[in-house]
Order: C-alpha cells, then structure tokens, then sequence
C-alpha cells in the first residue's frame, strides 16, 4: 500500500471515529475496506446518465469532439448526484476501449451512444495487420485525458479507470454476430472425441480463429491498462469488464472454462 493511501485510510479513521467532520467519497470508500464508515459508500457509472437528461445542450457528437464538453457534463452530473466513487466520466460510448484506432467503425449520432458497425476482423490472417496500440492517439487519448483532468479536479472522490476485458475487445473487433459463432465452433471442436466429427466441424469455420483473437485481445487488455497508468491516470480501483460474457452468448460455466483463463 503507498503512503498516500495509507495517509487517506489513516485520516479516514480517525475522522470516522472521532466524528471530525464529513468523510470524502474517497476516504468513505478507503474506510470500508478495513472498517465501518457514517453510511454504505456509493457507486455511479457517469456514462449510463443520458447527456440530454442533464443539459439539451449536450449532445454524443459534441462530446465526441471534445474533452472540455466531457469534463463540464460531468461536473455537472456530479453537482447532481453525490456518489463516493464514479467509474467512466466519459460520454464516448465503446470508444473508449481504443479499438476506434485499430480499425473498429463506430456511427456517432447527436442522441445515440456512438455504436460499432464495421469490424475488421475476417479471417485469422486480419490479426496481423491490425496496428499496434503503442501509445494513445484518436478517442483512446481523449479517454484518458478525461480520467487524468477529472481525477485532478476531484481528488476527494475515487474516480476509477474501467475498460473492457477480452472478450468485449474481441467482440469489437470480430462483431457481435461472428464472435459468437467463432466460440461455439471452437468449444464444440476441443470438445469433440470423433476424428469424424471434427474433420466435420472444421469444414464450417476455422477453430483456430477464436482462441487466437482471444490471445491478442488479452495482450491488448494488458496493454490499455499500462497505457493509462503511463499516461498519469491513477489507477486504484480499476475495473476491467467483460460486459458481454453473459447469457445468451455464454452460461457461467462457458465462462469459467473458456474466458476466464485469458
């Protein structure tokens, strides 16, 4: 534990116990890991509030553009709602994930979160010409720049960095309707025991495929979080998430077995 955290629990503490005045969001939250704070600390995930409930001013394309419009909407949503912990101050939709500057298309609307709708995964051979995710540029940069400007501003609430997990960077950059069809020729490939049946198997798709674009994925996942360390976002708390793992696509022990060892 740093010494700038230990100094937060510490102060926290004491406040709590001695009644000295208001606990922080940040120190509320560093408080219940070891103790019980004034209250339950709370959570709110800033993307989920629609901009237009806020201010009609505020619209996906111009925060598309702009890290100043991100920055105000959420002081604004912050003014509103006093939660101790807030994860995703960014209204960029899944262009967050820097998967816009590997070759995923996203539409941006005026009132619709931005959305995927060309992928550049095809055949296994398209995973070598992706481009390398060296260092932030395009939407990617924007994100963390917002994280590091909101962090800065409001350093007495836990504003945690979250982005997505494998399989949510696979079906991005496969598309929701192949990824799918990728992971259910592959776990019915290692599954089966029939020479017969695999030959068979084999001839509707490559299982190969599938495996592989979790392995670059995950790399990729690795790589998004240093990224955003290096670039000065402070990363107690982050969240990695695999929105996307779940029923009907994948049961619990499809998941078990198959994503959670990437």
């Amino acid at each position: 534990m740093s010494p700038s955290i230990m100094l937060t629990v510490a102060k926290a503490l004491v406040k709590g116990k001695l009644h000295l005045g208001t606990l922080t969001g940040l120190e509320r939250f560093m408080l219940a890991q070891v103790s019980l704070p004034d209250r339950v600390p709370t959570t709110l995930a800033a993307t989920n509030v629609e901009p237009c409930l806020i201010d009609e001013r505020y619209n996906y394309q111009l925060l598309a553009e702009s890290v100043g419009a991100n920055l105000e909407l959420f002081s604004r949503v912050k003014e509103r709602f006093a939660f101790d912990v807030v994860t995703i101050p960014v209204w960029l939709g899944l262009m967050i994930t820097g998967t816009a500057e590997m070759g995923v298309k996203f539409r941006i609307e005026e009132n619709r979160v931005p959305y995927a709708c060309e992928h550049p995964i095809r055949r296994i051979e398209d995973l070598e010409e992706l481009p390398p995710l060296v260092e932030p540029s395009g939407y990617f940069k924007t994100t963390l720049d917002i994280y590091r400007q909101a962090q800065q501003r409001y350093p007495d609430t836990l504003i945690t960095f979250a982005n997505d997990g494998p399989w949510d960077l696979a079906m991005l950059l496969r598309g929701d309707r192949d990824l799918p069809r990728d992971f259910r020729l592959y776990k019915d490939y290692v599954e089966a025991t029939d020479p017969a049946r695999k030959e068979k198997i084999k001839k509707y798709g490559d299982p190969d495929l599938w495996p592989a674009i979790m392995e670059f994925t995950t790399q990729m996942c690795i790589q998004i979080f240093r990224l955003a360390r290096e670039h000065g976002v402070n990363m107690l708390g982050a969240l990695m998430v695999d929105q996307f793992a779940t029923k009907p696509v994948l049961d619990s022990q499809d998941f078990i077995d198959y994503v959670l060892p990437y």
